[in-house]
C-alpha cells in the first residue's frame, strides 16, 4: 500500500517514506508509529492502543512512544505546537488529520479527513521468535529480523507468510515453521560486525526536572490504581507541553521527569522554552489537580 499526503508518499511494502522523491529518516519503530496512524486517521487512536499494537507483550513507557512520536513529526516537518499533521487530543490520544490518497497496483483512491479506510491492512501475527507484531506483506521482523515466510517441511520451498498449505506440493504449514538455517546464521555472534557506536559531542543543554509534592504521602493515601491514575495524567499533562517546545523527556524517575531543551534537536532559544515549558507545565497541573478533585 502506497500513501500520499502533503507531499509524502509512504510506502508499507518498502518500508519507506519520502517527501518529493527523497528518502526521508525514520527509524523502524517510529514508522510503525505512523503507519498505524495513517491506516486508523478515521478515529482517535489512545496511547495504550498504540503500545499494545505496535509492542506486544513488551514493558514500554509512555516516554517510549512520545520519543517516536516526536520523530514523526520531526520526520514529517510536523511539530507539538503546530500539529499540521498529527494531532493530539488531550487526555485521549493522537489522530492523522491530513488528507491522504491510498494507491493500490497502480490506482489511487482519496481519502479526506473523517472518511474511513478502504481496504485497512491489519498486523500480522506476532514473530514466533520475538512476538513482534509486523505488517503483513513483511517477509523478515523488523524487530529481530527472524523469517516470518514459512518453509515447507516435505520439499523446502519458501511460501508467503500466513500460507496454511505449501503452494508446490500441497504439504500442511506449521505457522512457525522455520526456513532452512544458511551459513550466515550458523556464525557465532562474535564474528558479526557490529557498528560503531555513535562519537560524543558537546552541547549546549538546558535540563528541566520535575516531580510531584509531597509523592510520598500521596502514595500512602491513595489505593494503588488511584496513585498510578494520578501519575499517568501528572506525565500526560507534562508532556504534552514539553512536545509543544520540542523538549526531549530523557528520564522518567518515578514521578520525577528529567527533560532535555538542546538535545536532539538544538534551537537558539532553548533556555526561553524550557522556562516557558516550566510555566506552562504548572499551568497544566492546575487544571489537572481540579480534574483530579
Amino acid at each position: 500500500m502506497l500513501y500520499a499526503f502533503d507531499g509524502y508518499q509512504l510506502d508499507t511494502q518498502r518500508y519507506e517514506l519520502r517527501h518529493g522523491g527523497a528518502l526521508c529518516a525514520l527509524e523502524r519503530q517510529g514508522f510503525n508509529v505512523l503507519v498505524y496512524l495513517v491506516q486508523h486517521r478515521d478515529r482517535v487512536v489512545t496511547k495504550d492502543e498504540l503500545m499494545e499494537q505496535l509492542w506486544p507483550n513488551q514493558s514500554v513507557s509512555e516516554s517510549t512512544l512520545t520519543q517516536r512520536l516526536r520523530a514523526v513529526r520531526r520526520a514529517l516537518g510536523d511539530s507539538g505546537r503546530e500539529q499540521r499533521l498529527i494531532k493530539t487530543v488531550h487526555g485521549r490520544g493522537y489522530r492523522f488529520i491530513a488528507a491522504v490518497e491510498e494507491h493500490i497496483a497502480g490506482h489511487a483512491a482519496s481519502s479526506t479527513q473523517g472518511t474511513p479506510v478502504v481496504e485497512r491492512k491489519a498486523l500480522a501475527p506476532s514473530c514466533p521468535k520475538c512476538q513482534y507484531a509486523n505488517l503483513p506483506e513483511a517477509q523478515f521482523c523488523n524487530a529481530c529480523g527472524a523469517s516470518l515466510v514459512a518453509a515447507c517441511p516435505s520439499c523446502g520451498r519458501a511460501n508467503p507468510p500466513g500460507a496454511a498449505f505449501c503452494h508446490a506440493c500441497a504439504t500442511p504449514l506449521s505457522p512457525q515453521t522455520p526456513l532452512p538455517i544458511t551459513a550466515v546464521d550458523a556464525l557465532p555472534e562474535q564474528v558479526l560486525e557490529v557498528p560503531p557506536s555513535p562519537e560524543a559531542e558537546r552541547r549546549h543543554l538546558t535540563v528541566v526536572v520535575c516531580a510531584l509534592v509531597e509523592s510520598s504521602q500521596l502514595a500512602e493515601c491513595l489505593d494503588p490504581e488511584d496513585y498510578r491514575d494520578v501519575v499517568r495524567t501528572y506525565q500526560a499533562a507534562c508532556t504534552e507541553v514539553i512536545e509543544r517546545y520540542d523538549g526531549h523527556i530523557a528520564q522518567l524517575l518515578g514521578d520525577a521527569l528529567v527533560i532535555y531543551f538542546g538535545w536532539p534537536t538544538a534551537h537558539e532559544d532553548d533556555a526561553q522554552r524550557a522556562v516557558l515549558a516550566g510555566l506552562e507545565i504548572l499551568s497544566a497541573l492546575a487544571d489537572a489537580n481540579r480534574r483530579l478533585k
